[in-house]
């Protein structure tokens, strides 16, 4: 257990932070080293990221601050785009966030061990939705989803996703995981 508040430390324990600096001690457990959750548990997902989650990431309640979370999926989405499409540069990558949402299942802390599952679960026209999974210390923390959309910086507009990138995502996905809109605007 990470993260709990006790007035003495429990057997095989941390001090976090030195007494008489806050009003409660708080108390971190050694524990484990984290697995990597079976594949099959995290099906239909295929592309994981390992996140480091630093002391700058939490906040006063001594957890990871719901803001941050929105950095550990531009992590997972850099992670997945370099391994699909190999790129060099961030000025490869040409689509733009445009819609983010989380849902918070459980705290993060500092010292837990981090990791990040991606997957594309939606194509349309112009637009494609990523979903992830956050674990901390292979338990789900939150669920996200993103809508990116293809962009094309010259002209400051959107553009289609070409064919080569539709196949691309298609073959590394899950077969039939993906939700193809056909006569989508975006």
């Amino acid at each position: 257990m990470v993260g709990r508040v006790a007035d003495s430390p429990p057997p095989g324990s941390t001090l976090l932070w030195p007494a008489g600096q806050r009003s409660s001690i708080l108390w971190s457990m050694r524990r484990e080293p984290s697995r990597e959750p079976p594949r099959e548990a995290r099906l239909p997902f295929r592309l994981s990221a390992p996140i480091q989650i630093r002391f700058r990431d939490t906040d006063a309640m001594v957890h990871v601050n719901n803001a941050v979370y929105l950095t550990y999926l531009e992590v997972a989405r850099t992670a997945y785009w370099h391994r699909l499409f190999d790129i060099r540069s961030y000025n490869e990558i040409d689509f733009i966030v445009a819609r983010a949402e989380v849902d918070f299942l459980a705290p993060v802390f500092v010292h837990d061990q981090g990791e990040i599952w991606i997957r594309v679960s939606e194509i349309g026209r112009k637009s494609f939705r990523f979903a992830y999974e956050l674990l901390a210390n292979g338990k789900l923390a939150a669920r996200a989803e993103t809508v990116q959309v293809m962009y094309d910086y010259a002209t400051s507009s959107s553009k289609p996703l070409s064919d080569a990138q539709r196949q691309t995502i298609l073959a590394f996905e899950e077969p039939g995981s993906v939700r193809l809109r056909s006569k989508a605007p975006g």
